[in-house]
């Protein structure tokens, strides 16, 4: 009965501590070095270590298109602040209607032959799409994706990471092509990623960077993501093998 309890304290401990981590990650704005009305607090990025190679690059830098110039939409940066929103000053985008399908292809070099995680930074829910690498099945993004961040540059625009799945690709050049399934309506892409790891959104930081906050009263609590590897606070061993096996807690 008293390690019934003493489990039940540890799940409850672990899984109110989960969700606040979870509703500090929500909020995430644009990391390029700013100051806060607070004199003894700044917020920097910074560099760090990766043990895993990724392949980062930008939208608006196509191997070919027909998409209009990067600063020709409706959703181009109008003032250094939001251009500072966005991973290189600027993302590639349209708002009007078209006559023709919209793509963008990409030759991207990969390191190493792997299963990557693939993600892309868009315009919120605009835009429908379908993307494929080399000749592989087409694979489509409808306009109900789930955002993983959110980060807004002004009123109804704003820049959101969004998870492609998995691609296996081998090492060297390949091709990717994006295409966008409507003729009409907004659209925007600001970059995207190739990672061997999971990817956790940090505005527009790329994998090897990180956010340090400096407080001269206190200290930056910024977790790095899970990667379920060995550790000695793992509780899993308390799990039961079914269900109540050990009876109602008392």
């Amino acid at each position: 009965m008293l390690r019934s309890y003493y489990r039940f304290c540890l799940t409850l401990v672990l899984t109110l501590g989960l969700l606040f981590a979870c509703q500090s990650s929500r909020s995430t704005p644009a990391f390029t070095p700013w100051n806060t009305d607070n004199p003894r607090i700044t917020v920097t990025a910074r560099p760090t270590p990766l043990a895993s190679s990724f392949v980062w690059w930008e939208a608006e830098t196509p191997l070919k298109t027909n998409f209009p110039a990067p600063d020709r939409h409706p959703f181009a940066p109008t003032n250094s602040a939001e251009a500072a929103m966005l991973s290189n000053q600027q993302w590639i985008g349209v708002g009007d209607k078209r006559e023709q399908t919209l793509f963008l292809e990409y030759q991207i070099t990969v390191p190493t032959t792997s299963d990557y995680f693939f993600y892309t930074r868009k315009f919120w829910r605009h835009g429908p799409f379908r993307w494929r690498w080399d000749d592989q099945p087409w694979q489509y993004v409808g306009d109900n994706v789930y955002l993983m961040d959110n980060v807004g540059m002004r009123q109804f625009v704003g820049a959101n990471w969004v998870s492609l799945g998995k691609v296996a690709l081998t090492a060297g050049r390949h091709q990717l092509r994006i295409e966008l399934t409507e003729l009409e309506g907004a659209a925007a892409f600001d970059c995207f990623l190739l990672s061997k790891t999971l990817f956790q959104p940090q505005g527009n930081l790329q994998p090897n960077q990180q956010v340090q906050v400096e407080v001269t009263d206190g200290f930056s609590f910024t977790p790095q993501l899970d990667r379920f590897a060995a550790s000695p606070i793992d509780l899993r061993s308390l799990n039961e093998a079914v269900a109540g096996e050990q009876g109602w807690i008392r």
